[in-house]
């Protein structure tokens, strides 16, 4: 979908507008001024880093991140380096080198590169998220609708949340 996107991107003159559509999905329209500047505007659906453009013989690389929150990692590989750096604190070697110790704990090379690679490969061949859905069918809506108003009441309460951005 990125090289779809990057050749959309490299076909619009100065002047042009067109719009960002890969295998049915749509990511908005991109426009190039009459001086060369991109105007990313009216992109839709991609992480600011991709949007950037410093000037006009410098395009917005348009490259699509699935993975994090934000949408701002581009592979569950560095998803995995992220996740066990930011939250369990175990620097891998492939980030931070071989032989160092980057947090001062005293130990080095936490993570190999076949670390990283086993949990990325473990990830990868997880199920996607579901529901569980009940037997009984009475248990079944109401659960169903109780998860749903919670969810709908949670997302509410972050939306108007002063910490929220």
């Amino acid at each position: 979908m990125t090289a779809d996107l990057q050749a959309i991107r490299d076909s619009l003159a100065p002047g042009a507008k067109q719009q960002l559509i890969t295998k049915g999905v749509s990511f908005g329209s991109l426009k190039r001024n009459i001086d060369g500047a991109w105007d990313t505007s009216s992109v839709q659906g991609l992480p600011a880093p991709s949007l950037t453009s410093s000037d006009a013989s410098h395009p917005p690389s348009l490259i699509i991140m699935p993975f994090h929150q934000t949408g701002a990692v581009i592979s569950l590989r560095q998803f995995t380096n992220n996740a066990f750096n930011h939250h369990h604190g175990i620097q891998s070697e492939e980030r931070f080198g071989v032989g160092v110790d980057a947090d001062g704990d005293g130990f080095v090379n936490e993570l190999t590169r076949a670390d990283v690679t086993a949990v990325t490969v473990f990830q990868a061949t997880l199920p996607v998220p579901g529901r569980l859905i009940a037997n009984d069918p009475r248990s079944r809506k109401g659960r169903a609708a109780r998860g749903a108003s919670l969810l709908r009441n949670r997302l509410r309460g972050f939306a108007t949340s002063p910490n929220c951005h």
